[in-house]
């Protein structure tokens, strides 16, 4: 399996898919992994993991000063997502949803590429839901438009990631769990982007758990 890159980032990494990957990337060889997350719920060491909220306004001011020292990141991983999947249609998740996923992501990245932080041949993933796959859901369209928002958003991020050489894909991700979508499986794909080139880079992967094709 390739190693992957040294310096990684995990924004939503202090819990569920986002944790699974980082317990795997700090184990091998020569990765550097920082996290962002709102809570050290896991005791994560400080030096690499900065607590903030990033569906807030000042966020930015956080991630500027704690990542000065930093020369650049090989690979970030964006798997945060506030929504709760309430039955109900919930304005503030839905807020927090687009603010976190879409603008917040995006003032991240941009900020990285100005400082030279994501270079020529860094990777970036983002993670959804194959919800965005759906038509409007009859018990709450606010979900199924949320995730969507995400996917589209991916194909506008792409444009800009081409130009600048840095690979981007959005992975659209089913349920996980025994039996349906595993973790290890996950990391699959991430070792599998790490490995092809540019010339042949996915824009997106969707993988459907089997409940999907029931």
């Amino acid at each position: 399996m390739t190693s992957l890159k040294k310096n990684v980032l995990i924004i939503g990494g202090t819990s569920g898919l986002g944790y699974s990957i980082y317990r795997d990337l700090s184990t091998e060889n020569k990765n550097d992994v920082f996290i962002i997350g709102k809570s050290n719920r896991n005791n994560l060491s400080k030096e690499n993991f900065l607590s903030i909220d990033i569906s807030t306004e000042d966020f930015m001011d956080k991630v500027k000063k704690n990542y000065i020292n930093i020369s650049h990141f090989d690979l970030i991983i964006h798997c945060a997502s506030p929504y709760g999947e309430d039955k109900v249609p919930n304005a503030k998740e839905m807020h927090d949803f687009y603010r976190v996923n879409v603008f917040s992501f995006w003032q991240l990245v941009t900020h990285f590429i100005e400082n030279k932080m994501l270079i020529e041949n860094s990777i970036v993933i983002s993670v959804g839901s194959t919800a965005a796959l759906k038509q409007v859901d009859y018990f709450n369209p606010a979900y199924v438009l949320a995730k969507n928002s995400l996917m589209q958003s991916s194909d506008i991020f792409q444009e800009r990631f081409f130009t600048l050489g840095i690979k981007f894909c959005h992975i659209v991700l089913g349920s996980l769990g025994q039996d349906l979508v595993l973790h290890s499986d996950i990391m699959k794909y991430i070792h599998f982007l790490n490995s092809v080139s540019n010339g042949c880079f996915p824009t997106r992967i969707i993988l459907k758990s089997k409940t999907e094709f029931s």
